[in-house]
């Protein structure tokens, strides 16, 4: 009889855990749902009761990312804390620890008394002497040249034609320009990429999960890696650009 009973036992056992399990299941897609539509307390509620039916570390990190959000940063890292002692994998662990970290940077320090502020000191403004009256400065009439005005485009250098027309206005170099041009576009499209990857990264904060947290993370790692690499190129453009018009300049001088 003994023995019929102990098997009916570990027979049933598996049916039990299964049970459990389907339980805690529901109830973290409740806590979901109850995240999602910003009622976070009851979230958190709701992962505890289902970590009590079937302990799976996932209940921990999920309920830790929700405490956080809440800003009960002293739960938030005995949470992640419990899901690292829990030895899940590497990468895992890792998530966990930048959760830890950021959570312990925002718990505020100890309040210091200010040092007491000396009164300021009391001055007496300086007088102000009025200078002397000044005798206004003779002012001397212009004189008249009764010589025209010169042409600047007139060439009047010896040997030459006085009546050849020279062109001196100064040209525009449009490969300098168009470098220089470039360069500055580039620089502003590299620089809202490097200023998207790190929304992105910010954002990653907002994952449920440890392979969503993962998954942001490397694509903002990618996204600021292709920013970098726009502003290395616009900032060659742009040395491009200020070379050829240095060269240029230098070259309309002699």
């Amino acid at each position: 009889m003994i023995l019929w009973l102990t098997l009916a036992a570990l027979a049933a056992a598996p049916s039990a855990v299964a049970d459990d399990k389907a339980r805690a299941s529901e109830l973290m897609a409740r806590a979901g749902v109850l995240r999602a539509d910003g009622r976070r307390k009851e979230a958190s509620a709701e992962l505890q009761r289902a970590y009590e039916i079937y302990p799976d570390r996932d209940f921990l990190y999920m309920r830790g990312a929700i405490e956080r959000e809440l800003g009960n940063c002293g739960i938030a890292v005995e949470l992640f804390a419990a899901f690292i002692a829990e030895n899940p994998e590497r990468r895992d662990i890792a998530a966990a620890q930048a959760q830890i970290d950021e959570c312990e940077a925002r718990i505020p320090d100890r309040p210091r008394p200010a040092a007491p502020v000396a009164p300021p000191a009391r001055t007496t403004p300086p007088v102000e002497v009025p200078p002397p009256p000044s005798s206004p400065p003779r002012v001397r009439p212009p004189r008249l040249s009764t010589t025209p005005p010169k042409d600047p485009r007139v060439d009047t250098v010896p040997g030459r034609r006085p009546d050849v027309i020279v062109d001196e206005r100064p040209r525009v170099d449009r490969l300098g320009a168009a470098l220089l041009g470039s360069g500055v576009v580039l620089a502003v499209v590299g620089a809202g990429l490097v200023g998207g990857a790190a929304a992105r990264a910010k954002g990653a904060e907002q994952s449920g999960t440890a392979g969503g947290y993962r998954e942001t993370i490397a694509d903002a790692r990618r996204l600021n890696g292709a920013g970098v690499g726009v502003l290395v190129g616009a900032t060659g453009l742009v040395v491009g650009g200020l070379v050829r018009w240095a060269v240029t300049a230098r070259a309309r001088k002699r």
